[in-house]
């Protein structure tokens, strides 16, 4: 998919979503590994999977280009 977006002129880009296939940390990490895609970290969206977003953004700097800042806890 990134060799066709790029064919194209455009950058593919993942985006994290609670419900979908990537929407913990663990598969965030995994797809990160595994492809030349870049996301764009939902904070809120990894939080409330229980997921690391600082963790996300040390781990994979190159990786993420975009966030999504959002105004969320993981405090029950």
């Amino acid at each position: 998919m990134v060799r066709f977006c790029e064919a194209r002129g455009y950058e593919a880009i993942l985006h994290n979503e609670v419900g979908t296939q990537l929407a913990t940390q663990d598969d965030v990490v995994r797809v990160l590994e595994s492809t030349a895609a870049a996301l764009c970290l939902d904070t809120g969206h990894l939080i409330a999977a229980g997921g690391n977003p600082l963790a996300i953004l040390s781990g994979f700097p190159d990786s993420v280009t975009h966030v999504h800042l959002k105004d969320s806890s993981s405090a029950a």
